[in-house]
């Protein structure tokens, strides 16, 4: 019999909807779930035992599950034939289930009922030349219901036109989607997290959080859910629980199911364990931070501003971007005018978070002439050096600097946010390792790491500091 957890109430409510007749041929209020879940949250299991009891109802219901490859299709194959028989009993499923392997694994039940297990991939959907995805109608049947695992794996674009070949006259469509934690910049992952910010308080506490938008819900969980888990293997929750103590941040991605990172096309995969800093490393938390590029002709000049901290790493909380060159109406900067811009940004800054700001200029020019006269200027805005202090930056072997800030946004430790910072988030999303010949070379859509300003800024912003990343990582470095 299938048991539905408290944290998943939603599915009964999708279970009574549809086995409602009154409701045959209505549009339903919500048609897509999106589930996103940390390690033995159970929200697969529990999707696909809504796909098992409506495969044996009375309507008639086209259902698809939907993974990346062929190899995971069998699997999940195999996993709903078992829980098949866990539900309706094994004697029962041989005698009424119908088994096929080809062209598809399916299960069928009576004459129309099915579940079709389908891999989305380019390779096999033949899209690279050009190919698309036959039709899949289903005239006169009631709902067709479509459930993409591990979403993040799947091709955003492939995934929009299985779903539109997947149609028939009459047939209402409801989808889900599920998907572990995982890094930023991931089609899937932005969504969730655009659509349900995460909120560690109540992961940490309630196990769960959720918002409905429209059409569309949106669920975010972990073990704590999982009454299974705890009364079957508790095992598993201490080592899970364990984590708070030993890896704080393995705690908060594996154990709670906070996302990793925003993803950018240089991003270290596999990850390795960081280590907590020491005391010794407890200044950072006395200050904000600053890091200028400041930009020559026909670069960017951009401040990229944060805090930071030896328990929590660095939030990136605001930036301010100037392109130095006349375009759309947008008149150029002299050297000074852009200081004087810097420190206002600054200043706004201060007056918001009442700290002092250490920031940290390109040190392009080796000249300490240069930095004094940006704090020869703070006077003119009302400031001081007990309030705004700007010194050269320090930059460190750039494949360096690349590990460290890639292993600091997977674990969480450098967090940057779409909506406050848009242009450092586009840039790491793009960008590459390569150095390009010039700068001209590069693109809005493949950036060389040696030509982003804005991630040239945020990595300034470590100077000084750079021994408390490396220390925190050194396992990697």
């Amino acid at each position: 019999m299938l048991k539905i957890l408290p944290a998943f109430a939603f599915l009964n409510d999708v279970l009574r909807y549809i086995l409602n007749v009154d409701n045959v041929g209505k549009q339903p209020k919500i048609t897509k779930f999106y589930l996103q879940g940390g390690r033995y949250s159970g929200k697969s299991y529990q999707v696909r035992g809504i796909f098992s009891v409506l495969l044996c109802c009375k309507l008639r219901i086209i259902s698809y599950i939907t993974r990346k490859t062929l190899i995971d299709c069998q699997k999940d194959f195999e996993t709903l034939c078992d829980d098949l028989k866990l539900i309706y009993g094994e004697s029962f499923f041989n005698a009424n289930f119908l088994i096929t392997q080809k062209p598809n694994f399916t299960i069928q039940y009576g004459k129309y009922n099915k579940i079709i297990f389908e891999a989305l991939n380019d390779e096999r959907n033949k899209l690279e030349k050009g190919g698309k995805l036959s039709a899949r109608t289903w005239n006169g049947y009631n709902y067709i219901l479509i459930f993409t695992d591990e979403a993040n794996e799947i091709n955003e674009k492939l995934y929009q036109q299985f779903r539109d070949t997947c149609r028939g006259l009459g047939a209402r469509k409801i989808e889900f989607f599920a998907s572990n934690p995982w890094n930023r910049g991931n089609w899937y992952i932005d969504k969730c997290i655009e659509h349900l910010p995460e909120n560690v308080d109540l992961l940490g506490s309630k196990g769960y959080q959720f918002r409905l938008d429209k059409d569309s819900f949106y669920w975010r969980g972990n073990y704590r859910v999982n009454h299974f888990i705890k009364e079957n293997n508790p095992e598993i929750i201490d080592g899970l629980e364990s984590y708070k103590e030993t890896d704080y941040n393995t705690w908060l991605i594996v154990s709670l199911g906070l996302c990793g990172s925003v993803s950018g096309q240089i991003y270290i995969q596999q990850l390795t364990k960081a280590l907590p800093p020491t005391a010794e490393y407890a200044y950072v938390n006395n200050f904000n931070y600053m890091g200028v590029d400041y930009g020559f002709s026909r670069s960017k000049t951009c401040a990229i501003f944060g805090s930071m901290s030896m328990e929590n790493g660095v939030d990136i909380l605001d930036e301010w971007i100037h392109l130095n060159e006349e375009e759309k109406g947008v008149r150029k900067l002299s050297r000074d005018e852009q200081i004087d811009v810097i420190i206002q940004f600054a200043k706004k800054q201060i007056v918001r978070y009442r700290k002092k700001i250490l920031a940290f200029v390109d040190n392009g020019y080796n000249d300490n002439e240069f930095y004094e006269l940006w704090n020869s200027r703070l006077e003119k805005h009302g400031l001081t050096r007990e309030w705004l202090e700007f010194f050269p930056a320090e930059k460190p072997d750039v494949n360096m600097r690349i590990d460290v800030v890639n292993v600091s946004l997977a674990y969480g430790m450098l967090r940057v946010n779409k909506l406050l910072t848009p242009n450092l988030y586009q840039a790491l999303t793009y960008c590459h390792r390569e150095k390009k010949i010039t700068r001209s070379e590069d693109d809005n859509l493949k950036r060389s790491h040696e030509w982003t300003d804005e991630i040239n800024a945020m990595e300034y912003m470590f100077s000084n500091n750079w021994d408390l990343f490396m220390y925190s990582n050194k396992k990697l470095l």
